[in-house]
């Protein structure tokens, strides 16, 4: 991003006095300071997109009081106080004042920025790997706003160890971006993601073979997985795999093997060698480990329902379903849900199919995340055919491409092949002219609308 002062201060010789002199002013502003102040500001700017009192407290508070110096900046207008709904408070500082201060934080000393940099980085590193847990539990609304509010600020950190050539700055990236590739599945930020880890992966700095690269590589195999890419994802997954091996991390083994199971799921792998990674997942993995055991369960009976063996997909499915109720993973839980609607729907039960899918719909729709609410539209479509809905078949499917499009969304290749299209069973019952018409209005439609029209099916209460 090129620096907004010279935008500001130069140009032609008519360009408003204000502008022409704003650098002036910050200079004045800035002399006018003691030299704590003045330190505390340059620090401040390796922020971007504001902070909180702890975080100024955490990464700038080395020999400066931060409460007495955030007062002093705001009085003399070069920091600025947010109140935020929730009552908490955030701090920012206009762009040109941040790049000013950012160009002087030399002044005080290379070793000065360099700790400063690192402090911020780890701080962010932190914040990610407390969020983790979080991003499909509970309180995953909270913790998606949290990391929307310092999208920024990783992304900060992120760029100065990608330009770093020191293998430790690299690993701290690979710790603050792996954790949150939920985040960026979530609200849509999947491309970005893919590039923020694929970058430090590729460093020639970064290839030593230990828990952080691991982790780093099935994070973007897992967007990969959802963005379509599945050449690469296999290297990645089957990279983290070798290294699981090496480490010789059971763990690590039991997700790098659940993982690597979804090739089966692409194309990529042969449906019986899947299942043999599924289950050599569940005998290596800790049996407090609720998440994975359930996921493991689940992708077993969906083997099994792929297979053509619907008799023997509901029992394992029901069986990690149980599992991850007790984990509060929603995207679990709406896979597991959604998983037992097909098994319904394969065996005819449709009073099963419906309830499945209702209750997955009312998770989904808690979430604050596109993405879950993307996981139960389709199923919703395929009864709206069934039911010989195929208007609403057909606004949902303009939805879905909707969701694929504004937040990159990808429906998994395997349920399309073994379900079909709904696409298609709408088309040839509306006809062209009719189902492109209607599919348009789904296509129009906001995310609210979209809830509302997934979660206001009475055909899912009868």
């Amino acid at each position: 991003m090129e620096h907004r002062l010279p935008l500001l201060t130069g140009g032609a010789r008519d360009a408003p006095e204000r502008q022409r002199t704003l650098e002036q002013a910050i200079g004045w502003s800035y002399e006018f300071l003691d030299e704590p102040e003045r330190r505390l500001l340059v620090r401040l700017s390796v922020f971007s997109g504001g902070w909180t009192l702890d975080a100024a407290e955490a990464v700038c508070g080395t020999g400066i009081d931060v409460l007495e110096g955030l007062q002093t900046l705001m009085e003399n207008s070069l920091v600025r106080r947010i109140d935020l709904a929730d009552g908490t408070s955030r701090f920012t500082m206009l762009e040109t004042i941040r790049e000013f201060a950012e160009d002087r934080r030399d002044a005080f000393g290379t070793d000065d920025r360099d700790d400063i940099e690192r402090r911020h980085a780890q701080r962010f590193r932190d914040l990610a790997e407390e969020a983790e847990p979080h991003l499909t539990g509970e309180d995953q609304a909270r913790w998606l706003e949290i990391l929307q509010r310092e999208h920024d600020n990783l992304r900060a950190a992120l760029e100065r160890a990608e330009r770093s050539d020191d293998p430790d700055r690299l690993a701290i990236a690979f710790s603050t971006a792996a954790p949150i590739w939920r985040f960026w599945q979530s609200r849509g930020h999947l491309a970005e993601g893919r590039d923020r880890l694929r970058r430090p992966v590729a460093h020639p700095a970064a290839q030593r073979r230990d828990t952080a690269r691991a982790r780093a590589l099935r994070g973007l195999g897992g967007i990969e997985y959802w963005l379509g890419e599945y050449a690469p994802m296999q290297a990645s997954y089957e990279e983290a795999l070798a290294i699981a091996q090496e480490l010789d991390d059971p763990a690590l083994v039991a997700r790098a093997l659940f993982d690597l199971s979804f090739l089966s799921a692409v194309g990529r792998m042969e449906p019986g060698a899947g299942v043999q990674m599924l289950r050599q997942a569940l005998e290596v993995a800790d049996e407090g480990d609720l998440s994975l055991r359930a996921q493991v369960w689940i992708g077993l009976g969906v083997s099994a329902l792929f297979a053509g063996h619907p008799d023997d997909a509901a029992e394992p499915i029901e069986r990690g379903l149980a599992l991850i109720r007790r984990s509060g993973d929603r995207v679990a839980i709406c896979d597991g849900l959604t998983a037992l609607g097909g098994v319904a729907f394969v065996a005819g039960d449709m009073d099963s199919a419906r309830a499945r899918i209702g209750e997955a719909t009312e998770v989904a729709a808690t979430s604050d995340s596109p993405f879950v609410i993307a996981t139960v539209i389709l199923p919703h479509a395929l009864l709206a055919n069934h039911d010989g809905r195929a208007r609403r078949a057909a606004l949902l499917v303009g939805a879905a491409a909707r969701l694929e499009d504004d937040f990159d969304v990808r429906y998994p290749a395997a349920g399309l092949a073994f379900f079909g299209d709904p696409g298609d069973a709408a088309r040839a019952a509306l006809g062209d002219d009719d189902f492109e018409q209607i599919r348009r209005e789904g296509y129009e439609l906001g995310l609210d609308e979209v809830i509302a029209l997934v979660t206001e099916d009475e055909a899912l209460r009868s």
